[in-house]
């Protein structure tokens, strides 16, 4: 029997294999502080066709997410960009 419980104490406290963001923990403003965002590296003018070293993630994640950088390789600027200007899909072409 107490090998029993004890086994059951045991699964209990391992958790399950499905990890995510704590519902009461992760607010939207927590998410957008920890995770990563695309940034260009320099200052890029209209016409630029982007390449990976142009790219950088940093936090926080303000306009396009760290997990979409791949989408914006090959594509083209429409205008003239910062370094470490927020980027939105509507910059390139």
């Amino acid at each position: 029997r107490d090998l029993i419980h004890r086994i059951s104490l045991i699964l209990e406290l391992s958790g399950n294999s499905r990890k995510g963001p704590v519902a009461q923990i992760e607010t939207e403003d927590r998410i957008k502080e920890f995770r990563r965002g695309v940034y260009l590296n320099q200052n890029y003018s209209a016409g630029t066709v982007i390449k990976r070293s142009m790219l950088t993630c940093l936090r926080p994640c303000v306009g396009i997410a760290a997990n979409e950088a791949i989408k914006l390789v090959g594509r083209q600027l429409k205008c003239n960009i910062d370094a470490l200007q927020p980027l939105s899909f509507e910059y390139f072409e």
